[in-house]
């Protein structure tokens, strides 16, 4: 699953406007990423937790803040731009690739997640769990309708100039962290319970079903099937081959790279004259998001091999 959710999230970067429907990868990752650091978190004391969030996504976003930002002054001055007309204030937080934003985020979601309910005990039995997911289904439809409602209004924003990166991006994967919650209290015994799991499904395809009929449709269609291919990861168990597990290893290091594995690819489309052999836009967007995930993956292996291992 993690490798569909990185692909997916590469493809929503290659095209954004003909493949929206791609950003359902970013939103698998923050359901899985909130489920799996809860389950982390009550196996480790709060200061160990806390420390080992920290190391996994403070510390890479620092550095690739500060290789991103040094990656963009070079291509400004290569173009003949101004070095730091990349930079604006927003891009503190968010950092200079669109796509850093989420670690900090996913730190503080998975930080306040796994302190509130990694010293909880799991549900005793499965009607404490359905009660539980219940709720937490309800707050998922509601998250769910209010980011699309906000995410109208910030588009609508965006259309008169006006930018609020990275509130956009925190709305596309709220909804993603409550769903994850919900997911964390139907398990039972180690176990996930199937009605816990429906009932989230029907919630969350309930409340983007009245979000497409209110037109704020932006994140339900992806939200639909993000949170199939979710119920779908967590039912259907088939061992895992080493191959698969080795991709698997590989994603963070390709969600990370994968802007810059975009520039050189448009370098080399450039340099080699393939635009006439890629005119057609998805064309283009699915070479570039093959040449993104195969070069990043790559690059992410030799580098695995070094001391930037902490930061991939």
């Amino acid at each position: 699953m993690r490798v569909i959710a990185c692909v997916a999230i590469v493809a929503f970067h290659a095209n954004t406007t003909q493949w929206p429907l791609s950003i359902f990868g970013l939103q698998v990752f923050t359901v899985f990423t909130i489920a799996l650091a809860v389950q982390s978190a009550g196996r480790r004391g709060p200061g160990d937790f806390i420390r080992a969030r920290a190391s996994t996504l403070l510390l890479p976003w620092v550095f690739w803040w500060v290789a991103y930002a040094a990656w963009k002054t070079i291509l400004c001055v290569r173009n003949d731009q101004a070095w730091h007309a990349w930079f604006d204030w927003w891009r503190l937080l968010a950092g200079p690739g669109t796509h850093l934003w989420f670690l900090p985020f996913a730190f503080v979601a998975t930080a306040v997640a796994g302190l509130w309910f990694g010293s909880r005990p799991e549900p005793a039995n499965i009607p404490a769990a359905r009660r539980s997911v219940a709720v937490w289904s309800v707050l998922s439809a509601a998250t769910l309708l209010a980011s699309s409602y906000g995410m109208q209004v910030l588009i609508a924003e965006l259309n008169q100039g006006r930018s609020y990166q990275p509130l956009q991006q925190w709305l596309a994967v709220l909804p993603a962290v409550m769903m994850g919650l919900g997911i964390v209290r139907s398990r039972v015994a180690g176990a996930y319970d199937n009605v816990s799991l429906l009932v989230l499904w029907v919630a969350t395809m309930a409340a983007a079903g009245v979000a497409f009929a209110l037109g704020w449709s932006n994140l339900a269609g992806p939200y639909m099937l993000a949170i199939s291919l979710c119920m779908l990861g967590l039912r259907i168990r088939t061992p895992a081959s080493s191959a698969l597990l080795a991709a698997s290893s590989l994603t963070f290091g390709i969600f990370l790279l994968h802007l810059m594995a975009f520039d050189v690819w448009y370098f080399l489309v450039a340099r080699l004259h393939w635009e006439k052999v890629l005119a057609n836009s998805h064309a283009f967007a699915a070479s570039m998001t093959v040449f993104a995930v195969v070069s990043s993956a790559v690059v992410t292996w030799m580098l695995r091999k070094t001391a930037l291992r902490r930061v991939l």
